[in-house]
């Protein structure tokens, strides 16, 4: 199971990931990574942009981004939406089927993505009338991506990993066709801890006490 700062950390590498692409690719644009607590929700669920937080968006246009890479922690489980800048779109993705049995009160996930969407869809609107001065084109699209590959319905302390391998296979372009067995059965996950180590502090404590880990009720 991944921590709240892992998720974190494998963000930072991907940036340095993506920092490297954009040296060696010509024109290649570059991409955001926030950190998890960019969206945060309130006692009755309703999610907000915390932008404060966001040193990595402080003097940058954002709308000469590629990507924005959002991880999302609610509750004890993990998620995340990617912007889409080029293409004017906002997907969110799930790893957790939409069905009671992986989940109690997953009936209602659809509706909290759709809050969220929203609410990324109005910083954008904010960030485009701070930048340029006219209201964000009606040609921006939300999405719930309820088609992407799942974890098994016996799995419940995955949603982490497979929050880190969407960011990284749509950072790299590449369909998002792994499955539950790539990462029980591969070295993906001894792959992604090693790229963790790689960008993790030495100076850091393995885990505070008050860390909360991607179990799922």
């Amino acid at each position: 199971m991944l921590y709240t700062k892992d998720v974190d950390y494998y963000m930072d590498y991907l940036k340095e990931q993506d920092e490297i692409m954009c040296m060696k690719i010509h024109g290649r644009k570059p991409s955001l990574f926030y950190n998890i607590d960019f969206i945060t929700f309130d006692n009755t669920n309703n999610p907000k942009c915390n932008t404060i937080t966001q040193r990595c968006a402080r003097g940058k246009n954002i709308f000469d981004m590629r990507y924005i890479f959002i991880p999302i922690h609610h509750g004890l489980h993990f998620t995340c939406a990617v912007i889409y800048m080029e293409e004017m779109k906002i997907e969110y993705y799930d790893s957790l089927r939409f069905d009671n049995v992986t989940r109690h009160g997953c009936r209602h996930k659809v509706k909290i993505q759709e809050d969220t969407l929203q609410v990324l869809r109005d910083y954008l609107q904010k960030e485009h009338m701070k930048e340029k001065h006219i209201d964000l084109p009606n040609e921006w699209k939300l999405y719930t991506m309820c088609n992407v590959l799942q974890q098994d319905t016996t799995n419940t302390t995955d949603c982490g990993v497979f929050v880190c391998m969407y960011c990284n296979f749509i950072l790299n372009d590449c369909k998002l066709d792994f499955k539950q067995d790539n990462i029980t059965n591969s070295d993906w996950r001894d792959r992604m801890i090693l790229s963790i180590l790689l960008v993790k502090p030495t100076n850091d404590k393995e885990c505070d006490n008050n860390d909360e880990v991607n179990e799922v009720e």
